[in-house]
């Protein structure tokens, strides 16, 4: 059976087009929230302690945002955290135009600037390195802090493996240390797992000790991490040198709830904590 079509721009347009609002693993509330609040509280303040200044509240940066309310909760808890907090603090992105279109509109009426809607394919190079800069043609970048996502590992796994060429060197479509590891074997019949190209992609985003919370259905997904650590000979498009699973933690789905006279097979869901090694990536984004 095939997997569904989760990976495609035009099967989520479709669905926003007529879906306003949909909770992928619930709503948050009692999984990946209660981490996003611990991982906040490293930066907040404690009460014998001076406000926290703007440039040292973490940029958030939220895939596959959608419809859900998370993205309303997060900047609810950044505001619980901080108070107000600057111009694009957190950066809703998402494969779908529809999407991105319905969340600027909303964040237009409420007049809110802390949150920002892009329109990005993490699994395109080019899409993925402007998400750091203020504008196509700045130079400067702002690294996130933290990766905050429901479910979109999930959809992302859904697509085959992606072929990649070697390119022009001028070309800036492929992730630059990719184009680099073509460029030296240019014969290579060369792979790449999705989630392996997206944890690349983060991993040129996000500032070494970030972390990516991720809420995933599967118990393995991010399997490919553990496997490649510790291996002798590791290149540096390899994405266990960038992240390590920090903790993983099971929760009961709510379909795996009792109910009165009715037992149903326990389901969970498992939050991941990923942190982002100390190794830089020197890029000219």
């Amino acid at each position: 059976m095939a997997p569904p079509e989760y990976h495609l721009e035009s099967f989520w347009d479709e669905r926003f087009g007529k879906e306003n609002h949909f909770e992928w693993l619930g709503d948050g509330q009692q999984t990946i929230l209660p981490v996003l609040r611990d991982t906040l509280n490293t930066h907040a303040p404690s009460s014998n302690q001076q406000k926290t200044e703007q440039e040292d509240i973490p940029r958030l940066l939220h895939i596959g945002a959608g419809t859900s309310t998370l993205s309303d909760d997060i900047i609810n808890i950044y505001r619980e955290k901080f108070g107000n907090v600057k111009e694009a603090t957190v950066l809703n992105t998402d494969f779908s135009k529809t999407a991105i279109e319905r969340g600027n509109m909303v964040e237009e009426a409420r007049g809110s600037r802390a949150v920002r809607w892009e329109r990005a394919d993490m699994l395109a190079w080019e899409d993925v390195k402007v998400l750091v800069k203020g504008s196509k043609d700045d130079d400067d970048v702002e690294l996130f802090k933290i990766v905050v996502e429901k479910s979109t590992s999930d959809a992302i796994s859904c697509a085959e493996d992606i072929v990649l060429q070697p390119l022009k060197p001028s070309t800036s479509s492929i992730f630059p240390l990719l184009q680099s590891y073509l460029a030296r074997q240019p014969h290579l019949n060369f792979s790449i797992q999705p989630m392996k190209l997206l944890s690349l992609h983060l991993a040129a985003v996000v500032a070494p000790n970030g972390v990516w919370l991720a809420l995933s259905y599967s118990q393995e997904r991010f399997q490919f991490l553990a496997e490649q650590e510790g291996k002798e000979t590791q290149s540096e498009i390899c994405p266990s040198l960038y992240w390590r699973v920090e903790g993983v933690r099971g929760v009961d789905a709510p379909s795996g709830q009792e109910a009165a006279g009715v037992y149903t097979p326990r389901i969970q869901h498992y939050v991941y904590v990923l942190r982002r090694t100390e190794i830089r990536i020197d890029l000219a984004l």
